[in-house]
């Protein structure tokens, strides 16, 4: 049997040659693998000199862990290493090409954050919508710094600029902030025919990104005009005119049903100031535009909307009998549609209608529907000028009586139940007729200052 040697080899190496030969590529992926992957990846930003994205990673990952303690968030981005690494590629890609000299790369920079967007704005990507309000906000504050120096960059800026107004408008309410970004969007998209984003895209048609931006701008406007009306008429009404005007110039054909909507809320507007000639006016221009509006593009809100304003501005003017078809054409509308609260608004004032017209127990019946609505809707200022109308018809119902009872009463038993009548109907005593006999030197005044608390509550009776 042979007989077994051993051998001993002394081997050594030169770590820095030994590292010169291993890929800096592969390096990277085992240190990915070994992780934490967010600290891997700062590192390697640090480690390529891009300092902006390193340091908007690292505010990423702090929110991300903030958001993930306080049960915002269920998911983190690490979880899905496919659309992680697609961000950071991107990202590290666009600050490399923001770095050229003499902004060669400016328009790849905006590209690819707008590629960033466009990913995360996909269906399957809506539950990282936290980390694409930030991404937008960044980007946009980007924009604003650097894309004046490249003129490559105007289309993706201009997509930008609009879904950070968007998200600005629809998301946060921020409609004044909004106006501004809608504004360098359309600066940017004037004389260009750039198509909207598909995701913006209205049936099968074609828009155009300006056509788009004048709608958004135009429906933020309505909405500060809707927030300002109560406190200032003018200026809600301004916000209307401007909205008017930035739809026409994008095309009267192209935007006849945005018009026809801005229109309708100015008159809703005049209507509930009752400004009601003014009102009228605008609703005939409406009627108009609806002669010409596409089949495609109609809404039956729009026929309903119309017929109630101007039922309302009619009966106002004095019209009943015109102003009794409209508000028969709205109800019919309002239940086709299934829209109580313009149902309710249309009886209500119908019943008014109704009182004027001698029908006191139609008007009843009017007001006790309208009511039963605002009751069920919880609307507490509809509610109670509803009954505050339901129980004033009332009250002139009974006036007639009340007087003949005034002049027969001898009896306690008479003159208590007048008193009893009376401290229930306080709440709407001093209006109408009943305040011109409380002005009037008369007997009756004494039964206005006696104090005699009703057993019964201030609950109406039914006549």
């Amino acid at each position: 049997m042979p007989k077994k040697e051993k051998y001993h080899f002394n081997i050594t190496y030169d770590r820095k040659e030994l590292k010169k030969h291993i890929s800096a590529l592969a390096y990277r992926e085992a240190r990915r693998v070994n992780g934490p992957i967010y600290d891997v990846l700062i590192t390697e930003l640090l480690e390529d000199g891009l300092t902006y994205t390193a340091k908007h990673f690292q505010i990423e990952i702090n929110t991300e862990d903030e958001y993930l303690r306080e049960n915002v968030i269920r998911d983190r981005l690490k979880e899905n290493p496919t659309l992680l690494f697609d961000i950071y590629d991107k990202c590290r890609i666009a600050e490399k090409m923001a770095l050229l000299p003499n902004y060669e790369g400016l328009h790849k920079t905006f590209n690819l954050l707008h590629q960033i967007i466009l990913t995360l704005q996909t269906p399957q990507n809506l539950k990282y919508d936290w980390l694409l309000q930030d991404i937008l906000q960044i980007v946009t504050r980007i924009g604003e710094k650097l894309g004046p120096k490249s003129k490559l960059a105007d289309q993706p800026l201009c997509h930008i600029y609009f879904s950070y107004a968007k998200l600005l408008s629809d998301r946060f309410g921020r409609h004044k902030t909004s106006i501004k970004y809608y504004d360098m969007a359309m600066k940017l998209s004037v004389d260009r025919n750039w198509l909207a984003e598909v995701r913006y895209l209205k049936k099968e048609s074609c828009s155009k990104i300006t056509q788009e931006v004048a709608r958004k701008k135009a429906k933020s406007l309505l909405e500060m005009g809707r927030l300002s009306m109560s406190t200032d008429m003018d200026r809600a009404l301004s916000f209307h005119r401007k909205a008017l005007l930035i739809l026409s110039e994008g095309g009267l054909a192209g935007n006849r049903a945005d018009i026809i909507c801005t229109l309708l809320t100015s008159a809703e507007s005049y209507v509930d100031e009752k400004h009601y000639r003014l009102a009228h006016k605008i609703l005939e221009d409406v009627e108009n535009e609806l002669k010409l509006l596409a089949p495609n593009k109609y809404d039956p809100m729009m026929s309903l909307r119309l017929a109630l304003s101007k039922a309302i501005s009619i009966l106002n003017l004095g019209d009943e009998k015109e102003s009794m078809r409209y508000f028969l054409k709205a109800l019919e509308l309002s239940r086709q549609l299934g829209r109580k609260e313009h149902e309710a608004k249309a009886m209500l004032n119908l019943g008014k209608l109704q009182e004027l017209s001698n029908q006191k127990s139609w008007a009843k019946a009017s007001f006790r529907k309208a009511i039963q609505f605002y009751s069920a809707a919880g609307d507490i200022k509809n509610y109670r000028r509803s009954t505050y109308v339901l129980a004033d018809t009332m009250c002139h119902s009974l006036f007639p009586l009340i007087l003949d009872l005034i002049k027969d009463s001898q009896q306690f038993c008479h003159r208590y139940m007048l008193r009893r009548w009376k401290n229930q109907m306080q709440p709407f005593w001093y209006c109408g007729t009943m305040a011109k006999l409380y002005d009037a030197k008369d007997d009756i005044k004494c039964l206005l200052h006696e104090d005699v608390a009703s057993e019964f509550g201030p609950a109406l009776v039914e006549i």
